[in-house]
């Protein structure tokens, strides 16, 4: 996060969903694009397929529908907006800047978004942070780094090539999730262990914030994912940030 000369988050993604009534249509992928290219003056379009998955009174129903997504890309390719059907994410990968930063490239987008359509509420917000960590040590303990790791009894072996460990806290009397979670990553540098931890803070009850109340969620998200971030981590982890006087 921020506050360290070398903050370990290789993406930050703030991604909102809309509800089917919001009016989409193939135009404004274009109207969004005049109103930020001077921010985000490259783009390309990327065609896909999704499974859709229906319940109706027959039963659970399944289809491969034909997906399309608009990507709009800073100057030098480091925040991307992907647009697609009643979804909007702005993407920042490394070196992350700062919230100082990002925050208003998010709020620049939705403000843009509002002009273009008229928003009718908010299915899902999430602020989700990636961070990849190295330790300078391929046998070291996980507790002398992380506060948050998998617990092996001494019954099992101690030894292990792989793991994945979750957990989901609810925070606003359930209406928000904070998930977090730990796994093994390709180590860049010979004889590191290096890590993913995903601090993904999300609305969980759709609709449960209106519009306007958007940019208040998000600082109050911003603020418990730091909280999290830093209750995942020791000392002798935080040393290796480098963290600023």
């Amino acid at each position: 996060m921020s506050g360290y000369r070398n903050p370990p988050v290789i993406e930050a993604v703030c991604e909102f969903r809309f509800p089917p009534d919001t009016p989409w249509d193939a135009a404004i992928p274009e109207r969004l694009y005049e109103r930020l290219k001077e921010e985000f003056p490259h783009r390309e379009v990327q065609k896909g397929q999704e499974l859709e998955i229906t319940q109706g009174n027959s039963g659970v129903s399944q289809k491969v529908i034909s997906v399309e997504r608009t990507i709009l890309y800073s100057e030098n390719r480091k925040i991307l907006l992907h647009i697609g059907n009643h979804i909007l994410a702005i993407n920042c990968l490394q070196p992350y800047p700062s919230w100082k930063v990002f925050q208003p490239k998010i709020q620049q987008t939705f403000n843009a978004i509002q002009e273009v359509t008229g928003i009718t509420g908010i299915d899902r917000i999430g602020l989700m942070y990636l961070d990849k960590i190295e330790i300078p040590e391929e046998t070291g303990k996980l507790k002398d780094y992380f506060n948050f790791h998998p617990g092996i009894g001494e019954h099992l072996p101690q030894k292990f090539v792989n793991f994945i460990v979750g957990c989901d806290f609810p925070f606003a009397d359930m209406r928000d999730i904070c998930r977090l979670q730990l796994t093994r990553a390709m180590q860049e540098k010979p004889g590191n262990s290096a890590f993913i931890l995903t601090t993904d803070y999300f609305l969980a009850k759709r609709q449960a914030i209106a519009p306007d109340e958007v940019f208040e969620w998000l600082e109050n998200a911003h603020r418990e994912v730091r909280e999290i971030f830093e209750g995942s981590v020791t000392d002798k982890l935080r040393s290796l940030f480098d963290l600023e006087d």
